[in-house]
């Protein structure tokens, strides 16, 4: 059986995308980064990519639990910050009509989790992860099934 794999990137792209403005504190980023359970947020000015914020920059300017009182000292640094103290201004970014292949590649090379996908005008209309790619991998999983007893399943 063959199964349909997307072929560019505006087929596996997420497109309702939640960003974060550059003034928005580290205090309303780490809520929306829980609540929404995301590893990653695009930071936009007027629809237009101008950052990317991770929880890995988040890590960078976090207390050490092993002090006391952290938690305070967490919440202190979380107010004074801003999102435009802790972001990546120069994000790699694809097109939605680049191939998957293309984006899978770059994810790899650069050991990113996420690619914001961008128009001609920087204006962010989507976003791409490691994640929506092992969706791929996991309904092909489904609509192939397994083809031998105890090996690793195949795909035409």
């Amino acid at each position: 059986m063959k199964v349909e794999i997307p072929g560019t990137v505006s087929e596996l792209m997420t497109r309702d995308v939640v960003s974060v403005g550059e003034d928005d504190t580290l205090a309303n980023l780490v809520g929306s980064l829980k609540a929404l359970r995301f590893r990653h947020l695009p930071v936009t000015d007027e629809d237009r990519l101008i950052g990317l914020v991770t929880e890995s920059d988040l890590l960078g300017i976090a207390s050490s639990t092993l002090l006391p009182h952290h938690e305070r000292q967490d919440e202190a640094l979380q107010q004074r910050f801003r999102v435009r103290d802790i972001m990546i201004r120069d994000v790699i970014t694809v097109s939605p009509d680049a191939s998957l292949q293309e984006a899978g590649r770059l994810l790899l090379k650069q050991r990113f989790r996420c690619l914001p996908v961008v128009d001609r005008d920087n204006v962010l209309v989507g976003i791409l992860t490691s994640s929506d790619f092992i969706k791929v991998v996991a309904t092909a999983h489904i609509l192939v099934g397994s083809r031998s007893s105890g090996g690793a399943d195949s795909l035409q």
